[in-house]
């Protein structure tokens, strides 16, 4: 039996700046540092700081 993609896990309008996929924006994050948006694939969660980071501020943390 197939069964429809939950909304959430369909393409959507919402274009990821680092991986480029598609992403239901309501399901997005955005980077702590420079609000650039995030889709759930491309997050980062720092658990000491607990903040979301995108790939290039935290590559300047790392520095």
């Amino acid at each position: 039996m197939n069964r429809p993609q939950p909304w959430w896990q369909e393409s959507g309008p919402g274009q990821c700046e680092g991986c480029e996929s598609y992403y239901q924006i309501e399901t997005g994050y955005y980077c702590s540092a420079c609000d650039a948006p995030l889709c759930p694939a491309c997050i980062r969660y720092q658990r000491i700081t607990e903040v979301l980071l995108c790939e290039q501020c935290r590559e300047q943390e790392a520095t």
